[in-house]
């Protein structure tokens, strides 16, 4: 083989090659993709969009500049209360996020604070929506409200109470843009003896002989954690060693039950942070002593705390998990976290799992009725996993396709979805159509619009049968309906299923009546209608014929109506001879389940 064949060989086969690997990635195979395809903002809050799947620079531009705005980069501003589109367009595409802006409040870690004169204290405030805050306090002779520097670490800043004299008063923390709307009042009481000008507090021990001892050099703890250790002194100074607060930690004194001089100091960590604890005593303040505290940020991703963590990127985010009322835990977690894993430890950590969450591993079923439904999904890195979703006794197939479609940002033809799609190409078509069904989230009969990705030339007939199928499987039945089968699909916990006997029919016949605030009145009604007679002890708007005066009367008296906003006749037939018949229309008129034998049964 020559040199000649052998560059020119080599040559042809690198181009090749060349050709080959360009031809592998064609130029439209990333999906252009917004990061967001919705979110919430608080007014006065941003958060950054972008876009991926192309090189090209995106031109944003918002819907609606009061509620939101948007910068060249993508940033989004909430600017007031409402919902708007944000619109980043690109390559001729346009992208659009919808974002709910919703307005800023105030919470207050104590509403409630008792102080002794002299003493100070530390309140968490957490503000979302406006770090423009002020405090103002309703009488300052009694309580000085500063903030002393403090900072806001992500939503929160501490306030300082500091109590000057005896009495109460009201801290009012507030939007200084809003401080009719935006605010929340600190409730505080102020305990101890007020002298006159020439009173004086007796110092029965010089500084030489009372010392302040304390078990620890330095103190450390973490954010919302506790640490305690010991001080000691005489005894009789016990009761008047107090401890001076900071923002970074709060600090308290309690004595020993025997008061043989030692008192036990709790710090709490406020935020992370270096401060002085200073311990004094009322009486002498020549004699204090001053305990560095270091508090340590409760900052790692994916562990369920108490207190807000402090974000490690500007990318994290911080999810709140509330546990009944008032509970409410976090957890920080990086840019592009997994949401079923997420789902999967929160749910562990509670214990219990929602319907229609995704979850890494199988949940734990509530009811023996619920259903795990589980579905191979493909990540954003590629990669395929399976993912499961618990769903209750009926549900919703729409809704746990969309859960599925959005967890993994990819949706499928021909299937029924509760939000509308995303098209996997610009040709594709999406339909809706509304149904009115039993929403399980809600728990009530409401309309819910449907949605579904069709392709280019997609099949008619295929797409009328799928949307059929899903009117016919949300269809409600409607209460005080006479059915002649068993209905397969019904709101069983708001709803009750009553059935009789329909003698000329011959057949069962059913009815679904509500459980709670039944029309009894019209259930009777609608079963004597469907059966042609009149029943003994039974509640009707239509007066009974009386066909036999020795054994049957007719009772009549008002009685309210199902809603309670009036009152009606109603008309029951009984017999007098009947010793507890009585008793019996006492039941009749209170709507209860005694039903009596039909009319024409009773023999003389």
């Amino acid at each position: 083989m020559t040199k000649r064949f052998f560059k020119s060989f080599l040559s042809s086969l690198l181009a090749l090659l060349m050709v080959v690997s360009l031809a592998a990635v064609p130029s439209s195979a990333a999906t252009v993709k917004i990061s967001k395809s919705s979110f919430t903002l608080t007014k006065g809050y941003c958060t950054t969009l972008s876009v991926t799947g192309t090189t090209s620079t995106p031109t944003w531009s918002t819907g609606n500049k009061s509620v939101a705005t948007v910068s060249s980069k993508g940033k989004v501003v909430g600017r007031g209360v409402g919902s708007t589109y944000i619109y980043a367009k690109v390559n001729g595409k346009t992208l659009k996020s919808k974002v709910t802006v919703v307005a800023g409040k105030i919470s207050v870690g104590k509403s409630e604070v008792s102080l002794d004169k002299g003493d100070s204290t530390t309140v968490r405030i957490k503000a979302i929506g406006t770090h423009t805050i002020s405090v103002s306090s309703s009488n300052k002779s009694v309580v000085k409200a500063t903030w002393n520097g403090a900072r806001f670490n992500g939503d929160y800043i501490t306030l300082t109470l500091k109590a000057v004299g005896v009495g109460t008063a009201k801290v009012k923390v507030y939007a200084k843009n809003y401080p009719k709307t935006i605010y929340k009042y600190i409730n505080v009481t102020v305990e101890g003896t007020e002298l006159d000008d020439d009173d004086t507090i007796s110092d029965d021990s010089s500084s030489e002989d009372v010392k302040i001892l304390s078990s620890v050099n330095a103190v450390k703890v973490n954010e919302s954690e506790t640490s305690t250790f010991n001080v000691y002194t005489t005894a009789s100074q016990v009761p008047y060693l107090k401890a001076a607060s900071s923002n970074v930690a709060v600090a308290s004194v309690s004595m020993t039950s025997d008061k043989n001089g030692m008192a036990t100091i709790k710090v709490t960590g406020v935020r992370a942070g270096n401060a002085n604890i200073k311990l004094y005593f009322t009486n002498n303040t020549k004699v204090y002593a001053n305990i560095p505290v270091t508090v340590t940020a409760n900052s790692t991703y994916y562990n369920i705390v108490a207190t807000r963590p402090t974000k490690l990127a500007d990318s994290d985010y911080v999810i709140e998990i509330r546990i009944g009322v008032g509970n409410v835990k976090y957890m920080l977690v990086p840019f592009g976290y997994d949401v079923a894993y997420v789902n999967t430890l929160i749910a562990k950590n509670v214990g219990y799992y929602n319907y229609y969450d995704v979850y890494d591993s199988q949940p734990v079923k509530k009811t023996t009725k619920d259903e795990i439904v589980s579905k191979t999904v493909i990540l954003s890195n590629g990669q395929t996993a399976l993912r499961y979703i618990l769903a209750p006794e009926n549900y919703d197939t729409a809704k746990v396709a969309t859960r599925f479609a959005k967890y993994s940002g990819s949706y499928e033809y021909y299937v029924v979805y509760t939000e509308k799609p995303e098209k996997m190409i610009f040709s594709d078509e999406i339909k809706s159509w509304t149904v009115e069904g039993y929403n399980d989230s809600t728990g009530k009969i409401e309309k819910m619009e449907r949605f579904i990705l069709l392709p280019f030339g997609y099949d008619e007939a295929k797409f009328e049968l799928i949307k059929k199928q899903d009117e016919d499987k949300n269809q409600i039945i409607k209460a005080y309906t006479v059915l002649d089968k068993i209905p397969s699909n019904y709101d069983s916990l708001n709803y009750e299923l009553i059935s009789w006997y329909n003698d000329t029919l011959k057949e069962n016949r059913y009815m679904l009546v509500p459980r709670f605030g039944c029309d009894f009145v019209m259930r009777n009604d609608v079963v004597r209608q469907d059966t042609g007679v009149y029943c003994y002890y039974v509640a009707y708007s239509t007066q009974p014929t009386v066909t036999d005066p020795e054994i049957e009367a007719v009772w009549s008296c008002r009685v309210p109506t199902a809603d309670g906003t009036s009152s009606r006749t109603v008309y029951i037939l009984y017999n007098p001879k009947d010793s507890d018949y009585a008793d019996k229309i006492d039941k009749a008129i209170s709507g209860s389940d005694y039903i009596g034998v039909k009319q024409g049964d009773v023999k003389k």
